[in-house]
């Protein structure tokens, strides 16, 4: 059952990361313009851009991001086509950071942080690191109910975003 806590964090990380790389893919693809994406996802292409364009000074760094946002805005989104950083530990707070910039609903994690902190990623931790962790098997079936339900729960919020197009600034016109 410790081996088990391991590989239902695996899961619930591995999975995460790349259902989130595969959804930042599929709007790269879908070629918008800088001023039709969400926010979040215009920061990534912005930031891509920049880095794109080499070693800027920090003026030419900031004077290139304004021109980017007001003047190039109508220019092609360049987003960054690599793998979501999850940092190895993906906890509640990184979650939901990486999906308010994806423009995806985190609403529904709000009440697993304790989860995902403590029940998974801590446990996780200290079984990783030879700490003794004593496990019962009621809660770790109740612990792989949850992590299956969290993974239905971030393909929904996948699917949900493309199906939707939450991708896209809201104040678009023709954005759904």
């Amino acid at each position: 059952m410790r081996a088990g806590i391991a590989l239902l964090y695996a899961h619930w990380e591995g999975y995460t990361k790349n259902a989130l790389t595969r959804y930042l893919q599929f709007v790269s693809r879908r070629k918008l313009r800088l001023n039709e994406l969400h926010e979040g996802l215009a920061g990534l292409a912005v930031e891509n851009e920049l880095r794109r364009r080499g070693n800027l000074s920090d003026a030419r760094r900031r004077t290139a991001m304004v021109r980017l946002l007001a003047s190039e805005g109508d220019t092609r989104a360049s987003i960054p086509n690599r793998e979501v950083n999850t940092q190895g530990n993906l906890n509640s707070d990184l979650c939901s950071e990486l999906f308010d910039c994806l423009g995806l609903d985190y609403s529904p994690f709000e009440t697993k942080k304790g989860l995902i902190d403590y029940s998974l990623l801590r446990v996780r931790n200290d079984i990783a690191h030879g700490r003794w962790m004593s496990t019962d098997q009621p809660g770790y079936e109740l612990l792989h109910t949850e992590v299956m339900t969290m993974l239905s729960t971030v393909r929904n919020a996948v699917m949900n975003a493309t199906d939707n197009s939450h991708y896209r600034r809201q104040d678009t016109p023709g954005a759904n």
